[in-house]
């Protein structure tokens, strides 16, 4: 391009004007000007001002404009000048009659105006200015017309409505939806949908403005109307809609979608169809769900699970399949509702309790912290960071269940994340540990583990061939169902399933709380006729009364069942059927009480714990009182810790005597387990007792209750005052006796002379009606005899069931047989050491408390202290024992120091006596001819092998004043 044209106007400008400014030419084709003021360059642009001499200056020139066609335009200019200023409009540059203003508006245009232009002519004293022209545009548009108005809608409260138009218009429709005649925020499209109705939404109005450029339109109004369902429940079904009504043909899918509508209409009942409900999360009951009941439809089996479902499984070898799992697989996993164990090195189905465990070297001191030594035996592929570990203390008081942080291989010592006590101060037993859940360590059927750094999930399945088409669940939340300050809620007739026990790394009665119901606050409740199954924690409740937990049942849980926690008064608990407890942690309980008053505990059966049946616990010295625990039958407590009672409570946490006022009363207490290692590892019987009154309780009354024990029937320790038991029956376990043939009878020991007989006489209740085969395990070491073996034979009733050979090492040896009842279990051997016996599970105590010289085969034992045992009394109680020798009360308050002595032993008298249990003794109830009105005779029980205690005719209990009414004789 040639810049000839640009010079030479530059020329132009210079010699004919003289302004303080500067032209300078810019780039190709644009002149810049600086510092000129006004200054036009005719030619230069359309935006121009013709002037003639003129002062007028237009400041704002008119604009051009859209309109539809049959609306006006409106144009307007700004301009300054000397004195008045006059406007004359013009259209296609003619003058338009009447219009001098500075605006101005035309007639309605048509489709004819298009594309005319407007300007204006602005004069002044000096001349006048014309104006830059203005274009109109006029298109013919349509205002907005409703072809179709919004329609009435009718729903069901917790539903949504949906209102839609059909509008017509040209250009752009814009459109706003308003609710009774208010805009609603957001709501800007040709149809509306509005949140879940409530009952407050019925009869709302509902219609919509449309606009666009040429007008708008108003639609008529639509009537909203909302019903309460016509059913009297909501129902919910694993393959219903969120989106539907909820009703019976049309349920809901979710837990939260009944909840929701339950909470907007009077209905309060939501029924569920059969199946399996995976929660992603707990359902969470509030005020606002007061008075609802979540039920199963009628003979619908309804599961709720907190487990993910595990599958497409491959193939390890050796029996091993693995599969890769969404999310952490912690200690709790089943197949098609069987629980399964996470794996543990050496670990026994048949032997639980007794099997996986190591043992911790006996000579560590007392140290509650974090790193511990081992057995350098001990050091496996599985002992290494990350590791979950589970440790019980050498007394079996608590276990805890905690991560490993480091491995010191070469002084073999472990440190945890949490602190525990790693001591053995009691002399001759020590803790146990074992590694959990690790793939280096499965070895047994029934076992499963979890590879955190692959997802990967291994089983050793027990039927391999049927593992495709069983559902595998693993545990992933704690907790189903949260009530939170709620009243009047009815949970009934569901299975609750697959949730965690492995939830804080301290575990055990005193602080691990979390169960798969949760309540806080609640109040007139009703919890029955549920099924926890495979779950951690069963109930728990706190601060919550005058609610009822009924009827449900408890089954194989890693932990707990019923806890009734702090300010929970007025509850009551029964009917209950509680069994299987403890298979992930120890110290468990059928139901525990704290701090709570005025609560019933009543008519449940508890089969199987690993601690307690029902404990109570004052901890802070005064909530807990006037609890009533009734009509129970609790059996195979204490099977995996010692030092327990099937009935317990302890109060040791304060300074003084501690008045429950508690009433025991018409229980039936069989099988009493109890468990420890010794220094060397190997298992023992622990001390148990049927009722076991610890440090400070006092206040109770023990009454009509019926106990078979392998230990005492009744135990008061350190500072209790004022409890009484009258009318019970106590069944002590005839002591082990050892046949060495000629060479005569004595009480069992431990050791065994060549071709010599052990004989036990075993209770019924070590044989639950629930199992169809027993098993016995003999756990013992042998020498040989001259030339013959250390062989031995295992007889039930006189029948061999087994046979074995020890060696110098203590080992086990597992048989089984279809034993349901009592039997007596003999043997001819060589000489054999450290005999110890379990049968199903529980310890059998061997050594007879008279030939070690220990307490354990008393009716009633009461212990010593500084805060003396006082005002203790003991009538018309029965105490049997069947051979051996006994007391039916053993006061230990004047053995250790005079000082500990009971000032007020209390009445001990019109009791029965059998057979060689002696009245009690010492030398204060002596003097005070304590037990002088009780009787050394046969009771007459109806048949004592079969556990029927029913009296005859003719007993002398009844003639000492016992009252069979209300006492649980029959087995």
């Amino acid at each position: 391009m040639s810049l000839s044209p640009f010079k030479a106007l530059l020329s132009q400008f210079s010699s004919s004007f003289r302004f303080a400014c500067s032209i300078s030419l810019v780039g190709l084709g644009a002149l810049l000007v600086s510092g000129c003021g006004a200054l036009n360059l005719a030619g230069n642009s359309a935006e121009k001002n013709e002037s003639t001499s003129s002062t007028a200056v237009i400041t704002s020139q008119p604009a051009s404009s859209t309109v539809n066609s049959g609306q006006t335009a409106k144009f307007s200019v700004t301009a300054t000048g000397a004195g008045s200023l006059s406007y004359q409009w013009q259209m296609n540059a003619v003058n338009i009659a009447g219009a001098s203003a500075s605006t101005y508006t035309t007639p309605a245009n048509s489709a004819g105006d298009n594309g005319s232009t407007f300007d204006v002519v602005v004069s002044d004293t000096a001349g006048s200015t014309t104006s830059n022209a203005a274009t109109l545009t006029v298109v013919d548009s349509v205002p907005p017309s409703l072809a179709e108005q919004p329609q009435n809608q009718s729903v069901t409260i917790g539903q949504a409505a949906t209102f839609s138009v059909t509008a017509i218009g040209t250009s752009t429709l814009s459109y706003q939806w308003q609710m009774n005649s208010i805009n609603i925020a957001g709501a800007t499209a040709s149809s509306y949908t509005t949140p879940a109705t409530s009952a407050a939404d019925d009869g709302a109005t509902f219609d919509v403005v449309v606009t666009n450029t040429a007008g708008s339109a108003t639609s008529t109004s639509a009537t909203l109307t909302v019903t309460t369902p016509a059913v009297a429940s909501y129902y919910v079904a694993t393959n219903g809609s969120d989106t539907a009504d909820g009703s019976a043909s049309s349920p809901f899918a979710t837990l939260q979608r009944a909840q929701l509508a339950m909470q907007q209409s009077s209905v309060k009942v939501t029924q569920m169809y059969a199946g399996t409900y995976f929660l992603l999360s707990p359902l969470t009951l509030t005020a606002v769900d007061q008075g609802e009941t979540w039920e199963p439809v009628p003979d619908a089996t309804v599961i709720l699970s907190g487990g993910q479902v595990i599958s497409g499984w491959t193939n390890e070898g050796n029996g091993i399949y693995s599969a890769i799992a969404a999310q952490p697989v912690g200690l709790d996993l089943a197949i098609s509702g069987v629980r399964q164990m996470p794996a543990a090195l050496g670990c026994d189905p048949l032997r639980p309790f007794i099997s996986g465990w190591r043992v911790l070297p006996s000579n560590q001191a007392q140290n509650f912290g974090v790193t511990f030594a081992i057995n350098p035996a001990d050091m496996t592929a599985s002992v290494k960071p990350g590791a979950v570990l589970q440790v019980l203390d050498h007394l079996r008081y608590t276990d805890q269940i905690t991560r490993i942080v480091s491995v010191d291989a070469a002084n073999s010592t472990i440190t945890v994340a949490d602190q525990f006590n790693t001591g053995t101060s009691t002399p001759g037993v020590t803790g146990s540990w074992r590694v959990l859940n690790d793939p280096a360590d499965l070895g047994a059927k029934g076992e499963f583990a979890y590879d955190a750094a692959t997802s990967k999930v291994y089983l050793d399945p027990v039927n391999p061939d049927s593992l495709e088409s069983d559902t595998v669940v693993a545990a992933r939340l704690s907790t189903l169902v949260t009530l939170n300050n709620v009243s009047g809620v009815t949970i009934s007739g569901l299975t609750f399933s697959d949730t965690t026990s492995d939830i804080h790394p301290y575990t055990g009665m005193f602080t691990d709380k979390l169960a798969t119901i949760m309540a806080t606050g609640l109040t007139n409740s009703t919890i029955s006729g549920n099924t926890f199954l495979n779950a951690g924690n069963g109930i728990s409740i706190g601060n919550s009364s005058n609610n009822t937990i009924s009827e449900n049942g408890f089954q194989q849980l890693g932990g707990s069942g019923i806890f009734v926690t702090a300010n929970s008064n007025h509850n009551q608990v029964t009917g209950n059927i509680v069994s299987g407890l403890g298979k992930i942690n120890v110290g468990t309980s059928g139901i525990h009480v704290e701090n709570s008053a005025n609560n019933l505990i009543d008519s449940n059966t508890i089969d199987g714990s690993g601690r307690w049946g029902v404990d109570l616990f004052p901890t802070d010295g005064v909530s807990l009182v006037g609890n009533t625990v009734s009509n129970n039958v609790i059996r195979n407590t204490s099977q995996q810790t010692a030092d327990t009672g099937a009935i317990y409570s302890y109060a040791g946490t304060s300074p003084g005597y501690v008045n429950e006022s508690t009433v025991i009363t018409g229980n039936r207490i069989e099988n009493l387990g109890g468990l420890l290692r010794d220094a060397a590892g190997n298992y023992k019987l622990g001390q148990t007792q049927g009722i076991y009154m610890d440090d400070q309780v006092s206040g109770v009354t023990m009454t009509n209750n019926v106990i078979e024990s392998n230990g005492n029937g009744m135990f008061l320790c350190h500072g209790c005052e004022a409890n009484s038991a009258s009318n019970n029956v106590v069944i002590l376990q005839p002591p082990a006796y050892y046949d060495r043939g000629a060479n005569g009878i004595t009480y069992s020991t431990g050791d065994m002379s060549y071709n010599g007989t052990t004989r036990v006489d075993l209770m019924p209740s070590y044989f639950p009606l629930s199992l169809t085969t027993t098993t016995i395990v003999v756990e013992l070491s042998g020498a040989a005899s001259g030339n013959a073996s250390a062989a031995f034979n295992v007889l039930a009733d006189g029948v061999v069931i087994g046979t074995g050979t020890a060696s110098s090492t203590i080992a086990d040896y597992a048989f089984t047989a279809e034993l349901t009842n009592g039997a007596t279990v003999g043997s001819s051997t060589t000489e054999l050491h450290n005999l110890t016996l379990f049968v199903n599970n529980t310890a059998v105590n061997l050594i007879a408390p008279e030939a070690q010289g220990s307490y354990g085969a008393y009716g009633f034992v009461v212990g010593d202290d500084a805060l003396q045992v006082t005002n203790f009394s003991s009538t018309h109680n029965i105490v049997y024992r069947s051979a051996g020798s006994s007391q039916d009360l053993m006061d230990w308050t004047d053995w250790a120091d005079p000082t500990y002595r009971d000032p007020n032993p209390g009445a001990i008298n019109y009791n029965v006596l059998f057979q060689n249990v002696a009245k009690a003794g010492d030398t204060i109830l002596s003097g005070q001819g304590s037990d002088a009105q009780s009787v050394l005779a046969n009771p007459q029980f109806n048949n004592v092998q079969s556990g029927d205690y029913t009296l005859q005719p003719n007993s002398p209990a009844l003639a000492q004043g016992f009252i069979p009414n209300g006492v649980p004789l029959a087995p």
